[in-house]
């Protein structure tokens, strides 16, 4: 049945064209990296201030180095660093990014396999200028609790 809503969708969904120049339409379904996603939705389509169509948005998706699976546009991200050992095995891998290179910080997705814990989370992934993704730093949990002796509330996740 989700096979037939999602070939529905694809054939017969408004169509827009985003400020990429690229016609696309508003609900898709679409394989990144060996992992399906159903009902994908164009963030800002409906109101037609779209700025990247679904190939733009999957050609910016990055691999975790640690599962391998998907980072898409909008997702958390942790920082995590290598042994020394194996940093040329994760290095080697053609859709991983490094956050910095001094020290080795790998962008790791938010998923409960790969991230010990939310406190982890230190940025977002996110379109740049060049139509690429990048990591939007902010400090992780961890972090705030460095920084502060008073209460805080961390995101509710």
């Amino acid at each position: 049945m989700q096979r037939i809503r999602n070939w529905f969708a694809q054939k017969f969904s408004k169509r827009v064209t985003p400020a990429c120049g690229h016609v696309s339409a508003l609900v898709e379904t679409r394989e990144i990296f060996g992992e399906l996603y159903t009902d994908l939705q164009l963030p800002g389509g409906k109101d037609g201030t779209a700025e990247y169509c679904f190939d733009c948005l999957a050609d910016m998706a990055i691999q975790c180095p640690w599962c391998d699976r998907p980072i898409v546009v909008g997702y958390d991200v942790t920082l995590y660093s290598p042994e020394d050992q194996d940093q040329e095995k994760y290095l080697s891998k053609p859709h991983v990014v490094a956050y910095s290179k001094e020290p080795l910080q790998l962008v790791g997705c938010p998923r409960m396999d790969c991230a010990d814990t939310s406190m982890d989370y230190a940025g977002e992934w996110i379109p740049d200028a060049q139509g690429k993704g990048h990591v939007h730093r902010y400090r992780s949990g961890t972090e705030e609790l460095m920084q502060t002796d008073a209460p805080f509330v961390l995101r509710d996740l």
